[in-house]
């Protein structure tokens, strides 16, 4: 959840005004690191609770449509909310099996298509894990890319 959300705060100036989630003032973001991310929700929306130990459902994500909300991924899922205006840099372990890089790839895929500037890194010998333990070689890079991204 925490790339997801990292991504969402990159879109919320996208949210739609009638939208709960709407903000007028929201903070901008000029670059987000994702690490395993998960971009689009409504094509991933089946697996949602089979990933990061299935510690949350589709619905406790998005929320379920109603009345007021027929759509709940159109304010959640910041694949909907593309262009955002943000740059993203996607890093994935390549042996990643709860995000595989073909997610991080489609998520940057869809940013670059829509104006946005996206950039996918695979980190090798890797998993969903390792990109984020400070013992891990990995993390080095990680790091790294955080604190140019923080420096832009």
């Amino acid at each position: 959840a925490g790339a997801h959300l990292a991504l969402w705060v990159g879109s919320r100036a996208k949210i739609p005004t009638n939208s709960p989630l709407f903000v007028a003032d929201a903070l901008r973001v000029r670059s987000v690191v994702a690490i395993a991310e998960q971009g689009d929700l409504r094509r991933q929306q089946g697996t949602l609770g089979l990933t990061c130990a299935g510690m949350a459902t589709g619905d406790q994500v998005t929320g379920v449509p109603s009345t007021q909300r027929p759509d709940p991924f159109i304010d959640v899922s910041p694949r909907e909310l593309l262009p955002t205006g943000t740059r993203t840099v996607s890093i994935t372990g390549v042996y990643d099996d709860n995000w595989p890089p073909y997610v991080s790839a489609a998520w940057c895929r869809a940013a670059l298509a829509a104006g946005d500037q996206a950039l996918e890194m695979l980190l090798p010998d890797c998993g969903h894990f390792e990109v984020i333990d400070t013992r891990c070689k990995a993390w080095l890079t990680v790091r790294d890319v955080i604190l140019s991204e923080t420096s832009r």
